[in-house]
């Protein structure tokens, strides 16, 4: 900092241009080393409040913590960590980001662009001087330049490369939405699939408990007189296929368990409690008609919306390039007629 004052005193011209690079380079340092500075990664298009709006009532992952509940686990708390969680999901929302920082990338071709570019040199021995003269004593020269370019028309480009990139952004948040729709169904069936397989596993237990129970009845009737062997044979049959069924039971659970755990972002062999949950006692009946399902559900997919803005980004991409061809064709003709009327 001392050496930029004494610059700044010896050369008043480029040493505030210098100093301005050098406070500019130190604030953006210490922006960049701290994410929660007001300074770090200005958002002057709202690029983050146009993918708010393409996503309503929906939870942005980024920047979230989102621990483990130390009690036991509830459907609802297994779906918002799942969403904050699961990778799939942070990859959507982080294309989604991306395509958000393209469109602020072509809105900002609306702006001038401004190159500052400084040099100093110092001279020593024999040199010219500024008047052509030899002379042996030290010299330092100095320059600066300033640059401004500022696009004022090309026929539309701009225009056409914003609303391209407005589709798929749209086309990002509508994934982004769909991803979050199939998570929030994996995470129910999973979690679902772990209650069903708890209850399973306590029914095979019970069974096997039985048939072990009734095995026992066999073998002393049979050892008494008052029943076949056959009839233990049968009993032997039905505890071998209980126990069977106990460990089959036993193997789902722990694969929905795992399942469940991945979902929710942690390691599949973490072990989680979950909530018991009430299973209703009746299921509401369905009073819309199918064909009003379909029309409603084609109106509110999001594949099926980030489908259409992708069409119409790629329609959007190829009307650029006409334009653009267009454009060129009409500077190449027009520079043509100028020619050939110079030469007339």
């Amino acid at each position: 900092m001392i050496l930029a004052q004494q610059f700044v005193r010896r050369h008043r011209g480029i040493g505030h241009i210098f100093l301005a690079a050098y406070v500019f380079a130190a604030v953006s340092l210490s922006a960049a080393a701290d994410p929660k500075s007001d300074t770090f990664q200005p958002d002057a298009f709202r690029t983050d409040a146009a993918l708010r709006e393409r996503t309503p009532g929906l939870s942005d992952p980024l920047g979230r913590d989102c621990p483990l509940p130390p009690s036991a686990l509830s459907i609802a708390a297994a779906v918002d960590i799942a969403l904050c969680r699961n990778p799939a999901t942070r990859s959507a929302w982080a294309s989604a980001h991306l395509q958000a920082a393209a469109l602020g990338s072509a809105e900002s071709t609306w702006l001038p662009s401004v190159t500052v570019t400084a040099s100093e040199a110092r001279f020593n021995g024999s040199h010219a001087d500024a008047t052509g003269e030899i002379v042996d004593t030290p010299q330092n020269t100095g320059d600066a330049a300033l640059n401004l370019s500022w696009t004022l028309y090309d026929f539309g480009l701009r225009g056409g490369r914003i609303k391209s990139a407005r589709y798929l952004l749209d086309a990002a948040a509508s994934n982004a939405s769909s991803t979050v729709q199939q998570t929030v169904f994996n995470v129910v069936q999973s979690y679902y699939g772990v209650v069903a397989g708890d209850a399973a596993l306590l029914a095979a237990k019970s069974t096997a408990d039985t048939a072990a129970t009734s095995l026992e009845i066999a073998r002393a009737l049979h050892e008494g007189g008052a029943a076949a062997l056959g009839d233990v044979l049968q009993a032997e049959t039905a505890f071998d296929q209980a126990v069977l069924a106990r460990v089959q039971a036993s193997q789902t659970l722990a694969s929905s368990r795992g399942t469940l755990a991945v979902l929710v972002g942690v390691t599949a062999d973490q072990p989680l409690k979950l909530e018991p949950q009430a299973v209703p006692a009746e299921v509401p009946a369905l009073t819309a008609r199918i064909a009003d399902l379909m029309a409603e559900a084609a109106r509110q997919r999001p594949d099926l919306a980030a489908a259409r803005a992708q069409v119409l980004s790629d329609y959007r991409n190829q009307a650029v390039d006409k334009l653009k061809l267009s454009g060129e064709s009409f500077l190449r003709k027009r520079a043509n007629v100028l020619i050939a009327d110079d030469l007339r």
